[in-house]
C-alpha cells in the first residue's frame, strides 16, 4: 500500500494483517498537519494486480475558544436610571456564538433565565451588525446594599451539548441612590488655612485653592423619620474638620421647624440696613422650648414700617448635627442621621467635655507632603479628640419636627474659636437646597389626598397615570382615581406622568391641616411622541445626535443620545420626518405605523403610550479603499507567489472608544478574500464617523487564528483614509512560523 499527495505530518501504517487482509491506517498529531482540503490517491497491490483510489481529506483549523471584542465592564447607575451592558466576543473560526446571561444576587447564582426586575438580556438578532446587550431600568424601590453582579458566556457550542469553547467575564453593577451636587458658598472671606492640628498650609495653597475645585454629592432619604443619608466629599482641605448644618432661609415655615430643634440667628433692622446678626446664645438646660425660643417667639412679630419685611427682626433657624474630618487627600465619605443639636466643636485642649456633650472623637493623622496644601512640608504625625458641645437634650434623641422641609444642607469651616486670619472664621465652605419630608412625630395623625385624572374630554377617567408626592406613588385605577395615604400636615406638590402624555395642571400645590384632602382634578390635554433614533438595529446603545424630528407642525432635534419629545399632539395620525445631512432615516418599528407614500404615519389614539424609533439605514458621504498584497516568504526572501495565497481572508475593522463600534452597520466591519496572486482590495470605507471625527481601520490578514504568520511589510497597515484611497498595505508569511 502506497500513498501520493500526503501532506506533511501525515502517515499511512500497517495497523494488522492475516491472509488475504491487511488493514491500513493513516495517523496525524493534532496540530502537525497545515488545515486545507487533500485529495490523497492510495494505491494496492499484490505484485501482479494494483488499484488505486483518491479519497478527499480535509484538515480543520484547532477549535480556538472566542475572545472578547467588546468585554463587559463594572457599572455604576442611580436609581431610576437605565444601565446598558454591551457584549460582543468573535470565534476564530467564525463559528456561531450563543450567549448567556446570570445574574448573581449578594454572590448567590440565581437560576437560569431569572433576572432582576426591569432587566433583560437580548441576543439573538437577524441584525448581522446587532451588539448583544443586557439592558435594566433600576426601579425605584431598589435596595441599594444588594450586590448585584451579572456573568457573561460567549460560547461556540450552538448545540447546548457542553462541546464547545467559551469565554466568561462577570461584572458588578453598582446601584447609587440619587444625589445633590453642592456648590460653592459665595461672599466668604474668613476662611481657615490650618488644619486640625493648628498646622499652616502653605502659601501657594493658600492663594489658589477654591472650592469650586471640591466635588461635594450628598444622597438622601427625602421621606422618613428623620434625615438620613450619605455625604461623598473630594478636594476640600485635607486634615480639616467641617460643621454637617441645616439651614433655613429667613422667616420661613421651614426655618421655623429647624430653629426650635436647633438654633436662632438673629437679624435686627437698623433703619436702613439689616445687621450681620448673631447666635442667641442661652441654651438654658437643654429642655425645650429653652430660653433662646422664648426670645424668638417674643421677638418675630415686632413690627418696623420702615424695615422691607415690616418687622424689626429677622431670624433663621439652623441645627448644627454633626461634623467630620478629611482625609489627607481631603476626602470623606460620611453617613449621617439628624439626630442631634451641638452648640459648637471643640477640641479637647480647648475645653473638658461635660457629661452631656457629644462623645469624643480621636483623629490620628500623618500629613502629605506631596499634597498641595503643605508644599512639601512633612509635619509629625498628630492625634487630635474632637467633640460637640451639647445645645438641646437629649444628646442623640433631638427629633426633628415633623413636616415639610425646603432648606440648605451647609458645609462650614470649624475654626476652633479662631481669631481670624490663618485661623478663619467659622466661614460657610459649601452649600446645596434640599426637599424632605419629616413623617414621624410619636403617633400624630396622618392624611390622605385623593382625586381623579380625566382622559382629554374631561369626563372619562385616565388609568395608568402616576401620582406622586415625595417618593410616594399611586396609580390611577380604571376611573381615574387615586390616594395617597400616610401624609402629615405640611406643604406637598403632586406630579402627574404618564408616557406620552400632557396634563393640565402637570402639578398641583396642596396644604394639610387637619383633614384629608379629596376630589383633586386634572385632565390629559395632550399627546407626546417619545423616541430615539439609532444607529443601526433598534436597540443600541448608540443613538444618532442633532436629528431634526418633525411631527403635526412641531419640530425639534434629537440630544447627544438621539432621544427626542414632541408634546401637545391632538389624537390623529401624524407624518414623522427625520433628516440630517448625508443620512437617511427609516422606521425601525412598525406598531402603530402606518406607511402612506413615501411618509409614515404615528397613529396617535390617546389610548396607547406612542414611541417612535427611527434608524440610520444609510449614510451617503464618500467611501474609500484600501489595498496591497501578500507575498509569500516562506523560503526566506523569494517573492513567487504560491498558490495557496488565493483566498487568504482579509479584514478591516473599526473601533472606538472602549472598543466600541465608532461608525453604524454595516461599514464597521468588512471582509474580503485574495485573488490568485494574492492581491487584495477592501472597499466602502467611510473617512469620518457618524459625529464627524477621523475613523481609524485596523487591516488583519489571515483570519484572527493564525495571525502570527502574516506580518505587515511596513508600518502603514491599516489608518485613517483622507482624500483618497489608501495602497501598498503589503503584508509578508512565513508558513514557517510557530503557530499557537
Amino acid at each position: 500500500m502506497t500513498a501520493e499527495n500526503m501532506p506533511e505530518g501525515m502517515r499511512l501504517f500497517e495497523a494488522s494483517s492475516e491472509p488475504g487482509h491487511v488493514e491500513y491506517r493513516v495517523r496525524w498529531a493534532a496540530g502537525s498537519v497545515k488545515p486545507g482540503v487533500y485529495n490523497v490517491t492510495f494505491t494496492a497491490s499484490d505484485g501482479k494486480l494494483t488499484d488505486s483510489e483518491t479519497i478527499t481529506i480535509t484538515i480543520l483549523p484547532t477549535n480556538q475558544p472566542p475572545y472578547w471584542v467588546i468585554e463587559p465592564q463594572d457599572k455604576e447607575v442611580i436609581i431610576g436610571e437605565k444601565v446598558v451592558v454591551q457584549v460582543l466576543a468573535k470565534d476564530p473560526e467564525d463559528q456561531q456564538l450563543a450567549y448567556v446571561c446570570r445574574w448573581y444576587l449578594n454572590g448567590v447564582r440565581q437560576d437560569p433565565g431569572v433576572m432582576p426586575e426591569g432587566a433583560v438580556f437580548t441576543w439573538k438578532s437577524v441584525d448581522p451588525g446587532f451588539i448583544p446587550n443586557l439592558t435594566w431600568d433600576v426601579p425605584s424601590d431598589i435596595n441599594t446594599s444588594d450586590v448585584h453582579e451579572f456573568e457573561f458566556t460567549a460560547t461556540d457550542d450552538m448545540t447546548g451539548e457542553g462541546n464547545g469553547l467559551s469565554i466568561t467575564k462577570k461584572i458588578k453593577v453598582i446601584v447609587e441612590m440619587p444625589y445633590v451636587k453642592f456648590r460653592k458658598v459665595l461672599g466668604q472671606t474668613n476662611y481657615r488655612w490650618m488644619d486640625i492640628a493648628n498646622q499652616l498650609y502653605c502659601e501657594s495653597y493658600r492663594n489658589t485653592y477654591s472650592y469650586d475645585n471640591a466635588d461635594v454629592r450628598l444622597t438622601y432619604i427625602a421621606i422618613g423619620e428623620t434625615l438620613r443619608g450619605t455625604l461623598t466629599a473630594k478636594n476640600l482641605k485635607p486634615n480639616f474638620c467641617y460643621q454637617l448644618k441645616l439651614l433655613g432661609e429667613p422667616s420661613t415655615e421651614t426655618s421655623e421647624l429647624i430653629g426650635f430643634k436647633g438654633r436662632w440667628w438673629e437679624q435686627e433692622w437698623k433703619g436702613t440696613y439689616w445687621s450681620d446678626g448673631w447666635n442667641l446664645n442661652d441654651k438654658g438646660d437643654g429642655s425645650s422650648p429653652n430660653p433662646n425660643d422664648v426670645l424668638y417667639m417674643a421677638r418675630k412679630d415686632i413690627a418696623d414700617p420702615t424695615s422691607p419685611t415690616g418687622l424689626k427682626y429677622k431670624y433663621t433657624g439652623y441645627r448644627p448635627f454633626g461634623y467630620f474630618v478629611t482625609d489627607e487627600n481631603g476626602n470623606a465619605t460620611v453617613d449621617f442621621s439628624v439626630q442631634s443639636c451641638f452648640h459648637v466643636f471643640w477640641k479637647t485642649s480647648q475645653r473638658n467635655p461635660d457629661s452631656n456633650d457629644g462623645a469624643v472623637g480621636n483623629h490620628a493623622f500623618d500629613v502629605n507632603p506631596t499634597h498641595a496644601a503643605y508644599g512639601g512640608a512633612d509635619y509629625p504625625s498628630a492625634t487630635i479628640s474632637l467633640y460637640g458641645e451639647w445645645e438641646r437634650l437629649p444628646t442623640y434623641d433631638v427629633s426633628m419636627s415633623p413636616g415639610t422641609y425646603s432648606c440648605k444642607f451647609l458645609l462650614t469651616e470649624e475654626s476652633f474659636h479662631g481669631q481670624g486670619g490663618f485661623e478663619g472664621w467659622w466661614a460657610h465652605a459649601m452649600e446645596e437646597d434640599v426637599q424632605f419630608v419629616i413623617n414621624s412625630g410619636g403617633g400624630q395623625d396622618t392624611f390622605s389626598i385623593s382625586g381623579t385624572v380625566y382622559d382629554v374630554d374631561g369626563v372619562t377617567g385616565l388609568s395608568g397615570v402616576k401620582v406622586s408626592v415625595g417618593n410616594k406613588i399611586a396609580m390611577t385605577d380604571n376611573s381615574g382615581n387615586y390616594t395617597i395615604s400616610g401624609l402629615i400636615k405640611g406643604a406637598y406638590t403632586l406630579s402627574f406622568y404618564k408616557s406620552g402624555h400632557t396634563f393640565n395642571p402637570e402639578s398641583i400645590p396642596v396644604k394639610i391641616e387637619n383633614s384629608d384632602i379629596e376630589k383633586l382634578k386634572t385632565s390629559f390635554v395632550g399627546l407626546s411622541v417619545e423616541g430615539r433614533v439609532y444607529r443601526g438595529a433598534e436597540g443600541s446603545i448608540w443613538g444618532v445626535p442633532d436629528v431634526t424630528v418633525s411631527a403635526g407642525g412641531k419640530t425639534v432635534k434629537t440630544g447627544e443620545n438621539g432621544c427626542f419629545k414632541i408634546s401637545g399632539l391632538a389624537p390623529g395620525s401624524y407624518a414623522v420626518v427625520m433628516s440630517k445631512p448625508d443620512h437617511v432615516f427609516s422606521p425601525c418599528s412598525d406598531e402603530d405605523l402606518e406607511q402612506i407614500g413615501s411618509l409614515v404615519y404615528l397613529i396617535m389614539d390617546g389610548v396607547k403610550t406612542r414611541l417612535f424609533k427611527g434608524c440610520l439605514t444609510t449614510y451617503t458621504q464618500a467611501t474609500y479603499s484600501v489595498s496591497g498584497k501578500i507575498y509569500d516568504v516562506t523560503d526566506y526572501g523569494s517573492t513567487g507567489i504560491k498558490k495557496d495565497l488565493a483566498g487568504i481572508k482579509m479584514e478591516a475593522y473599526a473601533l472606538g472608544e472602549n472598543n466600541v463600534y465608532s461608525i453604524k452597520p454595516p461599514v464597521h466591519y468588512i471582509t474580503v478574500v485574495t485573488d490568485a496572486s494574492g492581491n487584495y482590495t477592501i472597499s466602502g470605507l467611510y473617512r469620518l464617523s457618524m459625529y464627524g471625527e477621523p475613523v481609524t481601520y485596523t487591516i488583519t490578514a489571515g483570519g484572527l487564528y493564525n495571525l502570527d504568520l502574516f506580518k505587515p511589510t511596513g508600518a502603514s497597515v491599516g489608518g485613517t483614509p483622507t482624500s483618497s484611497d489608501v495602497k501598498g498595505c503589503d503584508f509578508k508569511v512565513n508558513f514557517n512560523a510557530q503557530r499557537f
